[in-house]
């Protein structure tokens, strides 16, 4: 048995002592302090950042950028991974797009080939994350439990790489 399959049958374990249906305030409130009140998708509608948490659901951050190599080498991947994961469980997976363009054309050009949701373009904000979340490099890939506001996998990026059909997702650190 691998580690992240040991931890996932253990998070199981766990999640049988849950009492609350509802995500964590503290954590939507995090989210909200990282991300703003609210996500955009490609219509750019605003989502509120609290619809996308709760009772089962996991929150993917992907902090990316269309110049870098590894990153456009990697968002295919995940396309094909978030796809094959939303057929699965379908909205209790979700992903948010943080661009770490240098200018809203890219980001808006980069995003468009993403299926999932992002934070409207701020350099600033995306900074601030980077440096909560320990980010050293991109492409980067956190997973949350979006109930607790736990992080799930720090690495996704390479559980992916390493489990592209997502046997042992959500891959429990």
């Amino acid at each position: 048995m691998t580690k992240c399959s040991f931890v996932f049958l253990l998070s199981r374990f766990k999640s049988c002592f849950k009492h609350s249906s509802r995500p964590e305030p503290e954590f939507v409130g995090e989210m909200q302090g990282l991300l703003g009140d609210h996500v955009i998708d490609h219509a750019t509608e605003q989502i509120p950042i609290e619809t996308v948490c709760g009772e089962g659901k996991v929150l993917g951050l992907y902090v990316s950028a269309s110049w870098c190599g590894p990153c456009r080498k990697f968002t295919p991947q995940l396309v094909a991974f978030y796809n094959r994961m939303r057929a699965k469980v379908g909205s209790n997976f979700q992903v948010i797009f943080i661009s770490r363009d240098k200018t809203e054309d890219e980001f808006r050009d980069y995003f468009a080939a993403m299926p999932w949701l992002a934070m409207p373009y701020n350099k600033e904000k995306a900074d601030v994350i980077k440096t909560k979340l320990e980010i050293k490099s991109i492409p980067s890939f956190i997973l949350f439990d979006s109930e607790s506001g736990k992080i799930i996998q720090k690495n996704g990026r390479n559980c992916i790489v390493a489990d592209p059909d997502g046997h042992d997702y959500p891959w429990n650190q």
